[in-house]
């Protein structure tokens, strides 16, 4: 396998970990792999959202 094949197969599933986790170096590295066609942007930005908001309201709940 090479380092393409994992990010075009699972580089999604680590930008909604990384994100959520607060990653902001991972959202630069999936910006990279967007442009070098690696991913597509729109989904990139969907689960950069996706796994902001759920890391945000996580840690607002077990703050609350």
């Amino acid at each position: 396998m090479t380092l393409e094949y994992l990010i075009s197969h699972y580089g999604y599933v680590a930008l909604v970990i990384g994100t959520f986790l607060e990653g902001e170096s991972v959202l630069i590295v999936a910006g990279f792999a967007v442009h070098l066609g690696y991913l597509k942007l729109q989904w990139v930005i969907l689960a950069a959202f996706a796994g902001s908001v759920a890391g945000d309201q996580l840690y607002f709940f077990l703050g609350g």
